[in-house]
């Protein structure tokens, strides 16, 4: 299995150019899985320490948005992390594996560990999940997600 892992840039007006460049290494390379960096499709929200469900709301949208086009970059798997509000409308950070078979991206695991300093005021924007570390398949290969801390 060859993986891709990688950086982009998700500020406005760079976000299109980057997944355009990431799209034609995928191909170049024919990587079948891709890593993606923590909820990569939208600027990271944990920067400022004043949190808006607003903005988080945006956030959930856009990175819906561009999970939905995954298929464009033409890799049969992708994991990855979004922003969700859960049913029962508590904000959390959601781990996924995204497959081209199933156009889908399946919840795997919530961030547990939230850190609360200057950059990443995480556990003031969103609520810790559960303390389970599950792995998913992704293909043949068996994944677990380390979000971040």
């Amino acid at each position: 299995m060859r993986v891709t892992v990688c950086q982009i840039d998700p500020r406005s007006g760079q976000l299109p150019k980057s997944l355009a460049a990431l799209g034609s290494h995928l191909n170049d390379s024919e990587s079948d899985l891709l890593l993606l960096p923590e909820m990569a499709f939208s600027e990271w929200l944990a920067v400022d320490n004043t949190p808006s469900a607003e903005r988080w709301d945006e956030s959930v949208e856009t990175n819906d948005s561009y999970i939905a086009e995954l298929g464009d970059l033409g890799v049969a798997h992708v994991v990855g992390t979004r922003p969700i509000v859960n049913t029962s409308q508590s904000r959390r950070n959601e781990a996924y594996v995204w497959t081209e078979a199933t156009n889908y991206a399946s919840p795997v695991r919530e961030k547990y560990y939230l850190p609360d300093e200057d950059g990443y005021w995480e556990h003031s924007w969103y609520d810790r999940g559960a303390k389970s570390f599950d792995t998913a398949r992704a293909g043949d290969a068996l994944v677990g997600i380390q979000i971040c801390t």
